[in-house]
């Protein structure tokens, strides 16, 4: 009979595994490979017909049973009702006869054979599958030659046609220079007729003085028109990183190629930690510090935007998940949102209809599943795919462009990244920023004694914390990864330096000026400690 809690007919005693016979979980939880009985201790399961103790109660149970099967000649012994082959007491051996032992060595034949047939039928399962996979991918391997051969007759196609092109462009060029004379001989043309030129510019002056006379009478009710000097082609990306350190370098290729990136699940807990993971200059870097629940295990959430330094933009964050950035006051009306929205579209269920009744609220559409892409998942873990990352932008916005979802090796997330074209019309009242705001001049004393062994002190607590990366620098054997690590290595070494300098810089500069207490004794730069205690004795 089987117990949940303890294996025994009572339930007195405490709760126990009826898998390895441990009072701290039950078999649902257990994950140790040793089996022991609950009933005996030995090293079977309390279940199982090799527990002595378990057959004697089905022995009591079935005795009657038992004794009119060996009465019949059924049974030679009650270990004969027993699924699991027993070994047979010796007061019974003795008693066999040698055409029983024949009887019991023909079943031990039975049953080892049956053993070995169900074992072979286990393998060739096996094999069988092993072959399937190697017909598939063979199969997976022929086409994926096919498709490059069928490439490199692309290729050459587009070589022929470049070759074409060229041929084109210097046509052009010649009629560019035939054009260019004409309109020499037209400018020579029109210096001759200037005076009769001037007296047209006059008219037309008058003409478009009463044309703004009539249009100021009829149209004073139309909005004034806004006034923008152009437009600008914005690359933005949005990523779930799932550790932006683990991930940096696929993270600064995406800086290196747009100019606003869009980072989700950072894992940082400092802005630091941000900053040293980031190699390319002249960005601008907004964070929100990941959250931590407990102090086991990584952190959660944490957000990033990596922005151009030429944009004017602003940042704000409701919290570590949702994050707003304004780029010349368009947040108000051209509102696109990206991220990972935890959610399929494809699945039915609350957040799905959730995410609907958002969409349909704020008139939003999937500014990524309205273009055709190459690539039809955002999300990736093991076998299971799904679009959980999208684009968002109102219906009627036609800023939003060649959206795309992106699949790369260096990679290391289990979310693809999402790319983005936008048409910025560049207002004249918020023209970018050309010109980076002018820093505090840092003071460095390197004469002081304080002010060196201060910086010292800095620098080594901060230079104990890059023993592992450097380790793992020398460690490792592709040039490739050498190359980023080393990179990595000397940012957070420069950035160690600067922080150190400025900080110590600051902290000696509020030194001196500190201003005196009245009464408090005045001192030479030479006098310090040590001359004080040599005066005092």
């Amino acid at each position: 009979m089987k117990y949940f809690r303890t294996g025994k007919s009572t339930h007195q005693n405490d709760i126990k595994c009826l898998k390895c016979a441990s009072f701290e979980h039950c078999i649902y939880e257990c994950k140790s490979l040793k089996e022991t009985c609950v009933n005996c201790g030995g090293p079977h399961r309390c279940t199982s017909e090799l527990c002595d103790k378990l057959n004697e109660i089905t022995f009591l149970k079935n005795e009657y049973t038992i004794n009119v099967m060996i009465g019949e000649g059924l049974i030679k012994s009650k270990y004969e009702i027993l699924k699991t082959p027993r070994p047979v007491p010796k007061s019974l051996i003795n008693n066999l006869n040698p055409n029983d032992s024949d009887l019991v060595l023909e079943k031990i034949d039975v049953f080892i054979n049956k053993r070995f047939e169900e074992k072979i039928e286990e393998f060739n399962l096996k094999i069988n599958s092993l072959d399937e996979r190697i017909t598939t991918n063979f199969n997976k391997i022929s086409g994926l030659e096919e498709l490059v051969i069928a490439n490199n007759s692309k290729i050459s196609s587009l070589d022929q046609r470049i070759s074409s092109i060229n041929t084109k462009i210097g046509n052009l060029e010649n009629t560019v220079c035939e054009v260019s004379t004409k309109i020499c001989n037209l400018g020579n043309l029109v210096s001759a007729n200037t005076s009769d030129i001037k007296q047209i510019t006059k008219d037309l002056g008058k003409t478009h003085e009463k044309l703004d006379l009539v249009s100021d009478n009829q149209l004073n009710e139309l909005p004034p028109k806004p006034n923008f000097e152009g437009t600008k082609i914005l690359k933005i990306s949005s990523i779930n990183s799932a550790g932006l350190e683990n991930n940096y370098e696929y993270i600064n290729s995406l800086i290196r190629e747009h100019a606003i990136v869009c980072i989700q699940e950072t894992w940082a807990e400092t802005y630091m930690k941000i900053k040293n993971s980031i190699f390319i200059s002249e960005k601008n870097v907004y964070s929100k510090n990941a959250t931590r629940s407990s102090h086991l295990g990584r952190p959660s959430g944490g957000l990033a935007f990596i922005i151009d330094q030429n944009l004017n933009t602003k940042c704000s964050f409701l919290n570590d998940r949702i994050g707003i950035l304004k780029i010349n006051k368009l947040v108000v009306y051209n509102v696109v949102v990206l991220g990972d929205f935890n959610t399929d579209l494809s699945r039915k269920g609350k957040r799905t209809n959730d995410f609907n009744n958002f969409l349909n609220k704020n008139n939003f559409k999937l500014a990524d599943l309205e273009q055709k892409q190459i690539i039809d998942f955002t999300f990736q873990r093991a076998d299971q795919r799904s679009w959980i990352d999208h684009v968002l932008c109102e219906k009627n916005n036609i800023n939003v462009r060649n959206v795309l979802v992106k699949l790369s090796p260096i990679n290391l997330s289990d979310h693809n990244s999402l790319s983005l074209e936008y048409d910025l019309k560049i207002s004249k009242a918020h023209k970018p920023i050309t010109s980076l705001p002018k820093k505090s001049k840092i003071i460095v004393n390197w004469d002081n004694i304080e002010f060196k062994r201060a910086y010292q002190e800095r620098i080594k607590k901060e230079v104990l914390k890059l023993e592992s990366e450097s380790e793992f620098l020398l460690n490792e054997k592709s040039p490739q990864k050498i190359k980023t690590l080393s990179t990595k290595l000397l940012n957070e070494i420069c950035s160690i330096l600067i922080n150190a300098t400025t900080t110590t810089s600051n902290e000696y500069q509020q030194k001196l000026n500190r201003k005196k207490r009245i009464g408090e004794p005045k001192y030479k730069k030479w006098w310090d400690d040590s001359f004080r205690r040599y005066t005092k004795n």
